[in-house]
């Protein structure tokens, strides 16, 4: 089926006269190669925290739009970003973080340094001779991808040609311009599966309109009357609650960003970067949620909390920060029962697209909205 067949159903600007994406766009294998390759492959893609390499040495695979990728911190703090294979074979040359002072392929020994050039070819002109044959050093090396970092979230271009990392991202770093995000503090990650579209979970994360029936705790907290919807860019886009006032073991526990006015601190937002990010910040916490379609039918979605300085990472403020992610994992997990059944009717015959509210989804029909101008504009 192609591009403009699948994406034909959300052709009005106006939420409230247009229909969402058939259910084809989520199930159909064809359908998220070409999001993979249209949507994915020109943006910029959060991959992981940069304090997973942290250290020196530190090396750390990931994924962005079914390509695996290593991020490799270097012996003077550099941080690189490459493909993940060897030279050689097509080898992954590594599966699980960790530290090391050359990144060794485990098929023959092909050997790089922490900056990507390659240093040895093990046997490669017959046993006991080392050399690299007809092969030249530099231009077999591994490839490097485009990244950059935007508190302490690392991001990476595969095609290599969107705008500049910090234009791209500077409408949102104006409006978070009140958090000093120079206090940020590493806390848990936490990682799921689940066997939705990628593009179900985010519709989900972009509207409040389910708070009352899905989420009856968090609306007594954070009441769909108080939310507010941010359009302001399409660099990011989502809700706002302006009476964000939690009642649990982490409510008023921990340091919060200095400086806020009463109004920034009785705020929370929860916006998508598109295509991939969830960025979320109340006055005590920074979320960042890295959402990856691993095929049409199953997501997996990872989680980083940041607290704010150094205080909020001490030992007696560890059931605070449990508690803390507790809150928010309860929420998520509210949602799985819902986002399954939204995933097996978007199967069904009888799915036409649906439609939007035309106050509520707003933010949802413009992330729809540019993700089928995105597939057909690659036709």
């Amino acid at each position: 089926m192609s591009a403009a067949t699948l994406s034909a159903g959300l052709p009005a600007a106006d939420p409230g006269e247009a229909a969402g994406l058939p259910g084809a766009a989520y199930t159909s294998a064809d359908f998220l190669e070409m999001e993979r390759r249209r949507v994915f492959r020109p943006a910029w893609i959060g991959v992981a925290p940069e304090d997973r390499v942290a250290a020196p040495g530190s090396v750390c695979p990931v994924s962005a739009a079914g390509q695996p990728l290593l991020l490799v911190r270097g012996e003077r703090g550099e941080l690189r970003v490459f493909h993940n294979v060897c030279r050689h074979r097509g080898t992954l040359l590594a599966t699980a973080p960790g530290r090391c002072r050359s990144i060794v392929c485990p098929y023959h020994g092909w050997t790089y340094g922490l900056d990507g050039g390659l240093r040895e070819t093990p046997h490669f002109e017959g046993f006991g001779a080392h050399g690299h044959g007809n092969l030249e050093p530099a231009r077999h090396g591994l490839i490097p991808v485009r990244s950059g970092v935007w508190n302490r979230v690392v991001f990476v271009n595969l095609s290599g040609d969107a705008p500049p990392l910090d234009v791209w991202i500077a409408p949102l770093s104006r409006r978070w311009a009140h958090f000093d995000f120079s206090l940020l503090r590493h806390g848990p990650g936490v990682s799921h599966e689940f066997p939705v579209n990628w593009k179900t979970a985010t519709e989900n994360f972009l509207e409040s309109y389910h708070l009352p029936v899905v989420h009856r705790t968090l609306n007594r907290y954070s009441a769909l009357e108080h939310h507010n919807l941010v359009l302001e860019s399409e660099t990011f886009f989502g809700q706002q609650s302006t009476r964000y006032a939690p009642r649990d073991g982490a409510a008023g526990q921990l340091p919060v960003f200095p400086g806020l006015s009463d109004a920034q601190a009785g705020r929370a937002e929860y916006l998508c970067l598109f295509p991939n990010v969830w960025v979320s910040c109340v006055r005590d916490h920074f979320r960042v949620s890295f959402v990856e379609p691993v095929a049409p039918e199953r997501t997996r979605i990872c989680w980083e909390f940041f607290f704010v300085g150094d205080a909020a990472m001490a030992p007696g403020l560890r059931a605070a920060r449990e508690a803390l992610v507790e809150r928010i994992m309860a929420v998520f997990e509210e949602d799985v029962e819902v986002l399954r059944r939204l995933q097996a009717g978007r199967a069904s015959w009888a799915f036409d697209g649906g439609w939007f509210s035309p106050h509520h989804e707003r933010a949802v029909h413009r992330f729809l909205h540019m993700v089928a101008a995105r597939v057909r504009a690659g036709e």
